[in-house]
């Protein structure tokens, strides 16, 4: 330990040595003299490693920079930073806005043309909530006529309610549901056969004869209007296999004499009925589901509603 700190002095005191003779040196050299703003330089003997400090900025600088120059840094406007920009960004953006605008337009004429094209489509396939006329449906022309609906087939509204009864034209009740009855225009009597009798009737008259024996109802069995003549219904089902039901609005009489197989559809949900197959077609009433329905036939030669010319 001793001669390491000796060795340790003996380099102290020649580094020491070397540096005073130096400076003797240096002063004694012909060179020239520094000036006023010139920065001395040190020499730094041989082998020495020159470490350069390193500066930490203190934290606002430049405000205390500001502050002891009396000098600040002004912000400029913004007008002055946009008129400073590059000319070439100008172009750029109202190209953009261009671009943008035309977007807009174009997205703007295919909404337009989608709500034209749904508005058109909606109108064509929408299902329509046109009410059917009942009167022109059922054929009804004027007032105090009754339809007649035979066997679910509408024919020519040739019915009427008298004094609370229904009566039916007799041409109905020979076509459609019993050709047995025949009326004689020039005797203003009404026959009926039977496998041994003869059924015979007045007009106007609430009594007949069956043969030889006369009998008595609580009505008018047989009246005419002009040559037409009418025939009660309760009188035509004594000798018929029929049922009847008369409703209203319109009214209309429902007759029912064939018992065979008919084709019914059952109704699941609230439906419309329509005089004909679409949605297009008039609404002749709305159901209510679970019940069911039977098609009623419309004698061709007669007009319907959506039958006429510009409807």
């Amino acid at each position: 330990m001793e001669e390491r700190d000796k060795r340790s002095r003996t380099t102290s005191d020649r580094t020491i040595r070397n540096r005073t003779t130096g400076r003797d040196l240096g002063q004694g050299s012909g060179r020239r003299p520094r000036s006023a703003g010139e920065r001395p330089t040190r020499e730094r003997p041989t082998g020495e490693r020159r470490e350069r400090p390193t500066r930490e900025r203190p934290a606002g600088e430049r405000q205390e920079r500001e502050r002891r120059t009396g000098e600040r840094r002004e912000r400029r406007p913004a007008a002055d930073r946009t008129a400073r920009r590059p000319a070439a960004r100008r172009p750029q953006s109202r190209r953009r806005r261009k671009r943008n605008l035309t977007i807009k337009i174009i997205l703007l004429v295919v909404l337009i043309a989608a709500a034209v094209v749904g508005a058109f489509l909606w109108k064509r396939y929408s299902p329509s909530k046109e009410q059917a006329n009942l009167q022109e449906y059922y054929g009804i022309q004027q007032e105090g006529q009754l339809a007649v609906i035979v066997n679910d087939q509408i024919t020519e509204p040739q019915g009427m309610i008298s004094e609370g009864k229904a009566y039916l034209q007799y041409e109905i009740v020979r076509d459609y549901i019993n050709s047995r009855f025949y009326w004689d225009p020039n005797e203003n009597i009404l026959l009926y056969t039977l496998p041994t009798d003869m059924v015979s009737v007045e007009v106007g008259s609430t009594d007949y004869s069956v043969s030889r024996d006369k009998n008595s109802e609580d009505y008018v069995i047989l009246k005419t209007e002009g040559s037409t003549a009418y025939i009660a219904l309760d009188f035509i089902q004594k000798y018929t296999n029929m049922e009847y039901e008369v409703y209203d609005d319109p009214q209309r009489i429902v007759v029912q004499s064939d018992w065979g197989e008919k084709t019914v559809a059952e109704v699941k949900r609230d439906t419309a009925v329509r005089y004909r197959g679409g949605v297009k077609s008039p609404v002749l009433r709305r159901h209510r589901g679970g019940g069911r329905l039977q098609q009623a036939r419309v004698p061709e030669h007669q007009e319907r509603p959506g039958d006429h010319p510009g409807e």
